[in-house]
């Protein structure tokens, strides 16, 4: 659609304060951008589907936000990252564009997953060396049973 506006003016010196004034709004009045929309009706069952997506959406931003801060007071401990990290996996099926709080919150899921698995090889490493210095162990001792037999 296009909107006409039609300013009239009078030549005469006598309306040359009105005639001024006129071409300013005019050219106020070119610059305006109309943005056309339909017009949504909006039912309950939509209002409360979307007052629950909000919800959800500043539930995910608090967890975000207290995971920050667990991080920055010295660590979150593993026990209340996996609670976080199971709870937005459940709560987080959807994913809101433009929202960057969510944005923020995937990519810190995202670590906190990678981290995971760099800790579970980390541990399986952990029980191979521990299994590794046992079984030196028991050789160390049985090493000095033999020395001790033999008198040295």
């Amino acid at each position: 659609t296009r909107t006409v506006v039609v300013a009239c003016v009078a030549p005469g010196p006598s309306f040359a304060s009105e005639t001024l004034s006129t071409l300013k709004f005019a050219d106020r009045a070119k610059k305006v951008m109309a943005r056309i929309r339909a017009n949504e009706m909006v039912d309950d069952k939509t209002l409360l589907k979307r007052a629950k997506a909000q919800i959800k959406r500043l539930q995910r931003q608090v967890a975000y936000l207290k995971a920050k801060l667990d991080g920055q007071g010295g660590g979150a401990g593993a026990r209340e990252v996996d609670l976080a990290v199971s709870w937005k996996s459940s709560t987080m099926r959807g994913t809101f564009r433009g929202d960057e709080p969510v944005k923020a919150s995937m990519a810190t899921d995202s670590l906190v997953r990678e981290m995971k698995g760099e800790n579970l090889q980390l541990r399986l490493e952990n029980k191979k060396l521990k299994a590794k210095l046992k079984a030196a162990m028991k050789r160390a001792k049985k090493s000095r049973r033999g020395d001790e037999a033999v008198g040295l």
